[in-house]
């Protein structure tokens, strides 16, 4: 039924989501998130830069929920995106007046206040760190590199990576990998994401793998894959020099090797030791440890 709306709707997608965001009973039904993505991903992905920017301005300027608005201007992001736009190339196509850059100057100075308080819901901190990826390195880097710390919330701090790993500036890969040797698996893991996203980007990695900051054990078998066999020649030539020796192509081998485990007896009481030690940073069982990974 949306997708047949949406269709049916020509012209008249602006109207209709501004007119959705001020309708008080449609904000609270459950669909109501998904209709917003929709729309505000249309309109963000229009020619027409002033459909992006209205439906911007909905964004910054509503009091929907913090969660929504944060999924809206991903929408509009990824509708920008589209079209090799950004929130910053929008402004400047759709002429912006002084009032309106300061208004998403001040939600984007209001959403760094949420996501290093503390104080907050965690979810709502993680909405303004998501907020943050379509901000500008100037206003966001700083905060998010923060929140990267290993006593920050698991979830936030994955967030906060990726979001980091979104942001256009030169310094990202440095500050992604600071505190390499204080990241959780599952942080590792994003951060190694973000710099396999952008392709000036892996660079950095590889450096951080040849001057050991960063251990070829670190990197997980399908992301070694991914950099070895590059599109990049040079790229590839690299990685394979780096990480070709930690890559067992004879997988039925390393089965085998493994495959005596099988048989031995399990000790409960070690198994949960090691789950505290190594696991429990990014999985739960029975209470112990964060529920970041799937179990």
């Amino acid at each position: 039924i949306r997708t047949a709306m949406m269709t049916s709707l020509g012209g008249r997608t602006l109207p209709f989501f501004e007119q959705l965001a001020t309708d008080a009973d449609f904000r609270t039904q459950p669909h109501a998130a998904s209709w917003f993505i929709e729309l505000a991903r249309s309109l963000g992905s229009e020619a027409n830069a002033a459909f992006g920017l209205s439906a911007l301005k909905v964004v910054v300027t509503s009091d929907l929920t913090l969660a929504t608005r944060s999924a809206i201007l991903s929408a509009i992001g990824e509708g920008l995106k589209r079209r090799g736009s950004s929130i910053a190339k929008l402004l400047v196509e759709s002429k912006a007046d002084d009032a309106t850059k300061t208004l998403v100057t001040n939600f984007f100075q209001a959403s760094v206040a949420t996501a290093v308080n503390a104080d907050k819901p965690t979810g709502d901190r993680i909405a303004a760190v998501r907020i943050l990826s379509l901000s500008d390195f100037a206003t966001a880097s700083e905060s998010l590199a923060g929140l990267l710390l290993p006593q920050i919330d698991p979830q936030l701090q994955i967030a906060s990576a990726n979001s980091l790993g979104q942001l256009d500036g030169a310094d990202v890969p440095k500050l992604l990998l600071a505190g390499w040797r204080s990241h959780s698996p599952a942080v590792r893991r994003e951060v190694v994401d973000a710099l396999l996203r952008a392709g000036t980007r892996v660079g950095s990695l590889l450096d951080a793998v040849q001057s050991g900051t960063v251990q070829r054990g670190d990197i997980e078998r399908d992301k070694k894959d991914l950099l070895v066999n590059h599109p990049n020649s040079e790229t590839r030539d690299r990685a394979k020099k780096l990480l070709a020796a930690d890559i067992d192509a004879n997988r039925a081998k390393v089965i085998a090797d493994y495959q005596p485990v099988l048989g031995m007896t399990g000790d409960a009481a070690r198994g949960k030791m090691v789950f505290q030690q190594k696991c429990s940073v990014c999985h739960q069982v029975a209470g112990i440890g964060h529920a970041v990974g799937q179990n």
